[in-house]
C-alpha cells in the first residue's frame, strides 16, 4: 500500500473542523515554501544539523505510523529526489561549460 493510501484512510469522509480543500500543487508549494525558510534560518544561525536531524525525525515517525510500505515510499522519494537534483546540476555544468565554449546550450 502507498503512503498516500494509508494516509488517505481509503477516501474517508473530511472530519469536521477539517482543513479547507486545497490542490496537491499549492500544498506543495506551500510546504516548499516553509521547509526553504526552516533550512535558511538554520543555515543562517549556522544550525544546518539541527534542521536535518529534525527532517529525519519527522520522516521517521511518518515511517513508524504507516508501517514498512511508508518506509519504502520515504526512501524511494529521498533517492528520487537526488537524482534528479544531481541531473538538474549537471545540466546547468554542462550548458556553463557549452558557454565557455561559445556554444548556445541544447
Amino acid at each position: 500500500m502507498k503512503l498516500e493510501q494509508i494516509v488517505a484512510g481509503g477516501g474517508a469522509p473530511a472530519q469536521p473542523g477539517a482543513p479547507a480543500p486545497i490542490t496537491e500543487d499549492e500544498l506543495r508549494d506551500r510546504l516548499v515554501a516553509q521547509m526553504n525558510a526552516m533550512a535558511e534560518e538554520a543555515i543562517n544561525r549556522r544550525m544546518l544539523a539541527v534542521f536535518v536531524q529534525v527532517a529525519a525525525w519527522k520522516l521517521a515517525a511518518i515511517g513508524h505510523r504507516c508501517g514498512p510500505a511508508a518506509i519504502g515510499d520515504i526512501l524511494r522519494q529521498l533517492g528520487w529526489q537526488l537524482m534528479a537534483i544531481e541531473e538538474h546540476s549537471n545540466a546547468q555544468r554542462e550548458a556553463r561549460k557549452a558557454r565557455a565554449r561559445g556554444h548556445a546550450p541544447h
